[in-house]
């Protein structure tokens, strides 16, 4: 077979797989979104249907409660809602729409079948059961636009296919100088490399080939991206609150967890505002809702001062705020800002005289096991003893014995200044059907944690990290911490692979991206062996273009530590380019409890793998963890240590 030939067809193969893998993967996620909305809509409109009818029905209104359920049939796309009326003798409301999907064959419905979705929802007063409402989606409108995606794709597809075909054909009939530009795009493109546009060669018979590869590479990064939108928004209905735009209660409760586990010290402030119920009842839901985004934007506001703060809607009318670094006098000056405008917001005039808001906090200090839901009955009892007192916030502080800040900085100081830093590892280990491995090898590499000796004691970096942030440190230690490594391990060499966490005030610092640049030249045998695991919250909220042009001037592999924890954009993903990320814990988690939590973790894995990017689920401690997540897109695992896995060298100097 000649060359021609050959190239032709080899080239026309991968485009088919790539395109008919993408076709596949686009279709796939849209049928797992709208199965997600379908479902969604469903429980909205059994709890608000269920709220509509309650005082109909509490007042024996049938008519009433049959114009709401005609008024909301009508107004959705549903395919029964029924709502039974406990009484003697019973009353059933009914309706039902039993249409199918207009201009979608039925062999398509067949192939894709949708699941069919119901929400119940038992209406009570008091302790007594009234009603049960029964709501079903309706599939056709789902099927209609999973039917278009299909003819609009493969429309899409043929098209750009056979200009491919054309195009590839007219150019390789004049291929004959060398293909090394188009072999070099070639292996971006396989390696999800999206670079920019080849420039036209001066070979005549090159120009057409070119301009076909360039026509590939933007077709895949376009699927790419869209992939990755597709991929937010699953993450945004998860783990959002619809109204405001913050974080719901689950995904809090998870956040929160780490933040404490990181920080230790920090204030929780619970904000309840009872008048948003008077609100509504005098204004209506949009009013309503309307407040809730006012006041979401003000809490926003007064809080971008802290990166590592937390902010959240739990309930109708609470909003959370976790703020790590808080305390004492700055904690009633920032009370002091904060209340007058959230009551800017919530000054209207109403018949009720309700207390605009009310809000309870408690102050924590490092404590052993300390668990979120402490620290939120905590500020509840404030909470409620502000209320009792007519105040407009009451404060309770959990005490625990532990070293004030100034004391922290002493001892950060003097253990930099004496390289008198230990550490501990921890393994990060392939899953056997891995779609991104870097080696065969079953690590990946070996965590490496920062500790300081206390009087005997070994103490991990999460009682004095508030205190090397606070207080400008982490430059220096972390400067401390590869000084130390380089010095123990240049003189043991060895092939594992390590990690080191960078801190944020290290990477946000000019001057230890500078010293960087010039230490990595120095250590190169240390530095190939070297990692750096960089916090997402690096990548979402600076300006990194001068990090990355060190750290791939040395070949310094790093990745994204607490991936995905950020609830914006993953846009950056493309431009950084990482060798891995470490997922936020709580996906793995709740990918164990829930199979649309799964689905949500494999989107992250699967826009991770579309640019070559290793995926690793954090603090996996057991095996049922491990078995329960093999069979999910994760390429990798980290936390789950085996107890007879050797020291890499000494933890001490």
């Amino acid at each position: 077979m000649t060359l021609h030939r050959q190239l032709l067809i080899t080239i026309l193969f991968i485009y088919a797989l790539l395109l008919f893998g993408v076709f596949s993967l686009e279709l796939r996620n849209t049928y797992d979104y709208l199965t997600l909305q379908l479902a969604s809509d469903v429980d909205n409109t059994g709890t608000s249907l269920g709220l509509s009818l309650t005082p109909y029905i509490e007042s024996q209104d049938m008519v009433g409660a049959e114009t709401v359920v005609n008024a909301m049939f009508d107004g959705g796309f549903y395919e029964k809602i029924e709502v039974e009326i406990y009484q003697d003798p019973p009353v059933s409301i009914h309706r039902k729409n039993i249409s199918g999907a207009q201009g979608v064959p039925l062999w398509f419905e067949t192939l894709l079948p949708l699941p069919e979705l119901e929400s119940k929802q038992v209406l009570t007063s008091g302790w007594m059961q009234m009603a049960q409402v029964t709501v079903v989606g309706h599939r056709g409108l789902a099927y209609q636009k999973l039917w278009q995606l299909v003819i609009d794709l493969a429309s899409i597809f043929i098209i750009g296919y056979l200009i491919t075909v054309l195009l590839l054909m007219r150019a390789l009939r004049y291929l004959l100088g060398p293909l090394d530009a188009i072999r070099k795009q070639a292996i971006a493109i396989s390696r999800r490399e999206y670079q920019q546009a080849l420039a036209k060669p001066k070979t005549k018979e090159l120009i057409d080939v070119v301009d076909a590869m360039n026509v590939m590479a933007e077709s895949i990064e376009r699927q790419f991206n869209e992939q990755l939108l597709e991929t937010e928004q699953l993450r945004r209905s998860a783990y959002l609150d619809a109204v405001s735009g913050l974080s719901n209660r689950k995904h809090f409760m998870q956040q929160a967890e780490v933040q404490i586990d990181e920080f230790g010290h920090g204030s929780l402030i619970l904000i309840k505002i009872p008048v948003l119920t008077d609100i509504y009842q005098q204004f209506g839901f949009d009013y309503r809702d309307n407040s809730i985004k006012k006041l979401a934007d003000a809490l926003i506001e007064n809080v971008a001062f802290e990166s590592e703060s937390l902010l959240a809607r739990i309930s109708s009318d609470e909003f959370v705020l976790l703020l790590p670094l808080l305390h004492g006098e700055e904690l009633k000056t920032y009370l002091g800002k904060l209340i007058p405008k959230l009551k800017d917001i919530l000054s209207i005039d109403t018949t009720v005289q309700t207390q605009s808001l009310v809000i309870g906090c408690c102050e924590f200090e490092p404590k052993a096991q300390l668990k979120v839901g402490e620290l939120l009955n905590v500020a509840d009892s404030a909470l409620q003893r502000a209320v009792q007192n007519s105040q407009p916030y009451a404060t309770e502080a959990l005490q625990a014995q532990s070293k004030g800040r100034l004391e922290w900085k002493a001892i950060i100081e003097q253990a930099i200044k004496n390289d008198d830093i230990e550490f501990s590892q921890q393994m990060v280990s392939y899953y056997p059907n891995a779609t991104i491995r870097r080696s065969s090898s079953e690590t990946l590499h070996y965590e490496l944690f920062s500790q300081i000796r206390i009087e005997g004691e070994l103490v991990k970096a999460a009682s004095f990290i508030s205190a090397l942030e606070q207080f400008g440190l982490g430059a220096d230690f972390d400067k401390a911490v590869l000084r130390i490594l380089a010095k123990r391990l240049e003189s043991k060499p060895g092939s594992e692979s390590l990690a080191v966490n960078l801190s944020l005030s290290a990477l946000r610092d000019p001057k230890f991206i500078q010293w960087l640049a010039v230490f990595a030249p120095q250590h190169r045998s240390f530095m190939a062996r070297l990692c750096f695991d960089i916090p997402e919250q690096y990548f979402v909220s600076d300006d990194f273009d001068s990090l990355l042009k060190v750290l791939r001037r040395n070949n310094i592999r790093f990745g994204i530590d607490q991936f995905a924890r950020n609830l914006q954009q993953l846009r950056y993903l493309k431009k950084v380019q990482p060798d891995y990320v470490k997922i936020d814990f709580s996906y793995a988690h709740n990918a164990i409890e829930s199979e649309q939590q799964a689905m949500v973790l494999n989107g992250l894995c699967r826009a991770v793998h579309a640019i070559d990017v290793v995926a690793i689920a954090q603090r996996i401690e057991d095996d049922n963890k491990v078995k329960a997540l093999q069979n999910l897109a994760l390429d990798a695992y980290q936390g789950y240590v085996d107890p007879e896995t050797p020291l890499l060298f000494e933890m001490k100097s």
